[in-house]
């Protein structure tokens, strides 16, 4: 049992290994002025922004592994 805290998930064209450690936790932060906690209540309360959804995608998968280009 892996305890990375990675998760792989079907995702757009097949399966793709999505991880959101410190560094990638801090990025998103940046990236969108909130923290895990409140984007995730964003989400479940349909109180997105599309920044707030890409960019957790994208880093997500950058954390997992993909290459940054890519997973732009």
């Amino acid at each position: 049992m892996a305890r990375d805290a990675a998760v792989t998930l079907f995702f757009g064209d097949g399966k793709h290994r999505f991880r959101l450690a410190i560094g990638e936790l801090e990025e998103l932060q940046e990236k969108t002025g909130f923290g895990p906690p409140r984007l995730e209540k964003n989400l479940r309360n349909n109180e997105w922004k599309v920044a707030e959804v890409r960019e957790t995608i994208r880093i997500g998968l950058s954390g997992g592994g993909m290459s940054p280009a890519k997973a732009h």
